[in-house]
């Protein structure tokens, strides 16, 4: 009986650490729609050049750049589905490209195999941080710092009190 018991316990004890690291292995830089319809709002963020925002993905041009705060477009989406976002850095004049374009999700997705953005998401509200620097240049200019456009994605509606502050 003892060791009925103690088997048991094992067994609770190792499903409890897989549901655990199948939980820990969700992508924290990949953005989940909260709902059919979001809104992508930009915030303040700080970066030298004009990051272009949009949807890929298929393709989508958001028309907003990082400089666009306060800005807010509504898309259609997939409740539960990847929103896949990107950025697509010009310089100052915003008529030359100068990196990118650096996607949301796994590093795997951009030419430098780095993540470019960080998501922090919670309840229905999600804060998503870019880097625009190619990881090359991380070493001499102190990057990734993550605050080169900065957005809240949350349900069409009311903004959710509970959107993380960057």
């Amino acid at each position: 009986m003892k060791q009925s018991r103690l088997w048991a316990a094992s067994l609770s004890t190792a499903l409890v650490i897989v549901i655990a690291s199948a939980a820990s292995a969700t992508p924290t830089d990949a953005v989940i729609a909260p709902a059919d319809t979001v809104t992508i709002e930009v915030l303040e963020s700080n970066s030298d050049f004009v990051n272009r925002l949009s949807l890929w993905g298929p393709s989508v041009d958001l028309a907003v750049t990082d400089d666009d705060t306060g800005a807010v477009r509504t898309v259609s989406s997939r409740a539960g589905r990847e929103i896949k976002l990107q950025i697509t850095p010009y310089d100052p004049t915003n008529t030359v490209q100068v990196g990118g374009p650096w996607r949301s999700g796994p590093g795997a997705r951009n030419s430098d195999g780095q993540v470019h953005a960080r998501v922090t998401t919670v309840g229905d509200c999600s804060l998503v941080e870019f880097e625009d620097l190619d990881a090359a240049d991380w070493a001499a200019a102190d990057e990734p710092n993550f605050v080169d456009a900065v957005l809240h994605i949350y349900p069409s509606g009311p903004k959710p009190a509970t959107c993380p502050a960057p």
